[in-house]
């Protein structure tokens, strides 16, 4: 079997060597205006790899997707707000991740378009890992004010997170976090 040989040094950097050029390359991609996704297939992208591509950014040397998201908007050199493009909100919608330093007007985008605004909060707060001070801010925020607004969405057939009903997560939610009471009491 020919291999390719690697000096010792080489075998140390190589996984963050990979993971550079594989953030790299998702990002020409994703910045790409011909490339697009639908609504279905960003709805499925959404739910199952926005957190793969959340620890991959994390673990990049660009720490999150902000540059991407940049890139969407129409002023590219915008630092931490952007106004974005319509016909890019699918693509912002799979790379605003929980480490994104970018700001969101979730009313502005809830008036938008209240489906892609519910999914974008649902998977931010779904995530198993935030890991830091920011993501859990933003976390706490949608806690706060998502559950009033889920109410005002059709169908829930419309959310990736779909696995439950609108009715049970919206109460849920407002329960959320669990009294001392009623810890205690599963707890004996």
């Amino acid at each position: 079997m020919d291999v390719w040989a690697q000096s010792n040094e080489a075998q140390d950097i190589m996984g963050d060597h990979l993971l550079a050029r594989l953030t790299s390359a998702i990002t020409s991609l994703v910045k790409d205006p011909k490339f697009t996704f639908s609504d279905a297939g960003i709805a499925r992208s959404t739910a199952l790899f926005q957190r793969w591509l959340a620890a991959m950014f994390a673990a990049s040397p660009f720490r999150n997707a902000d540059h991407i998201l940049r890139s969407l908007g129409v002023d590219e050199l915008a630092r931490n707000a952007i106004e974005l493009r319509n016909s890019e909100i699918r693509k912002f919608q799979l790379f605003y991740l929980p480490e994104s330093e970018v700001r969101l007007d979730w009313d502005a985008l809830w008036n938008f378009d209240k489906t892609k605004a519910a999914s974008l909060a649902m998977t931010i707060m779904s995530s198993r890992f935030l890991g830091t001070p920011s993501a859990h801010q933003k976390r706490e925020l949608l806690l706060r004010w998502l559950p009033e607004r889920l109410e005002q969405i059709d169908s829930s057939i419309l959310c990736p997170w779909a696995c439950c009903t609108t009715s049970t997560c919206i109460s849920a939610m407002r329960t959320w976090p669990p009294s001392t009471t009623s810890r205690s009491r599963s707890t004996r």
